[in-house]
């Protein structure tokens, strides 16, 4: 038996490509079709015919989007820690000085 339990075979750019992974197969379907696309649109907006600079084009368009989505990901998650270390310090400052009323012991 195979160690890859998944086999599915992918086209992009026309030609076709047998995949063998762990990944689920819609998951390998869904990432072959971004890339066909990517290197479509290269192939439509450009005069690049060969195969070869395509993909490099379109691994650079990727990685250039991969990267964006990654500093944009960290900016959010630091602001996120930011709020919450403010809301938690607020929380202690709060919990360490208790507001005490007195209570009168004969009502």
């Amino acid at each position: 038996m195979s160690q890859y339990p998944h086999r599915i075979e992918i086209k992009i750019c026309g030609n076709t490509y047998r995949i063998l992974g762990d990944e689920n197969p819609e998951h390998i379907k869904k990432i072959s079709e971004y890339v066909d696309a990517k290197m479509r649109t290269i192939t439509t907006d450009s005069d690049t015919v060969s195969t070869g600079k395509v993909a490099v084009l379109a691994a650079l368009y990727i990685a250039d989007e991969l990267f964006k989505t990654k500093d944009k990901t960290e900016e959010k998650l630091s602001s996120l820690i930011k709020k919450m270390e403010s809301t938690l310090r607020k929380t202690e400052g709060i919990s360490a000085s208790p507001q005490c009323v007195p209570v009168n012991a004969h009502m």
